[in-house]
């Protein structure tokens, strides 16, 4: 079985060590009873997702050749292969993040993670990434996580404007008068 914890070398100029465990709730409600969620759970599947795809292809460029045995079942065996290497990663990434949650309640499961409804706090976000930058090997991990994320459509809306003209568009951006606290005028 391939080991994913290693896929990278350490980059001391990489990003801070993640502190070992969480401080406040994954998801839910805070103790005051604010929603924590801030990430889409949409954004969680996909850097699941991403990962899985990069731990499979990993582990495909990883097999020997096999010149004697037949193409069907050389593939057979890649299959088994790249799935158990997917099945690991989900695995490690599933321990790694129910060891930062303190509270048993909060622990998740794939197909919690797995499921768009959801949110989630910034700081499980950040511990998702960070593990799942991990995992896949892919030093871009975030970048082409985002890119990935953004619908074809939307992508397509975009394209005529300046990366500022479209954070400026966008709900939530400097544009947005409602989250600037300046007076909207109607």
């Amino acid at each position: 079985m391939m080991d994913v914890r290693s896929a990278t070398p350490s980059d001391p100029s990489g990003p801070a060590a993640l502190p070992a465990t969480m401080v406040g709730r994954p998801f839910g409600t805070d103790e005051a009873g604010q929603p924590v969620g801030r990430t889409k759970g949409s954004f969680v599947r996909k850097a699941v997702e991403y990962m899985l795809e990069c731990v499979a292809q990993r582990a495909a460029a990883s097999l020997p050749p096999h010149e004697r045995v037949g193409a069907s079942e050389r593939t057979d065996q890649e299959a088994s292969a790249v799935e158990q290497a997917k099945a690991a990663a989900l695995e490690q990434l599933l321990t790694r993040l129910n060891a930062a949650i303190p509270d048993p309640r909060y622990h998740v499961t794939a197909d919690y993670l797995m499921n768009a409804a959801h949110s989630y706090s910034v700081e499980f976000s950040t511990f998702l990434g960070q593990i799942c930058c991990e995992l896949s090997g892919d030093p871009r991990f975030s970048f082409n996580v985002g890119a990935r994320s953004i619908s074809p459509s939307v992508a397509l809306l975009v394209r005529p404007f300046s990366l500022s003209q479209t954070y400026r568009l966008v709900p939530g951006g400097q544009g947005d008068p409602h989250k600037r606290g300046d007076p909207v005028s109607h």
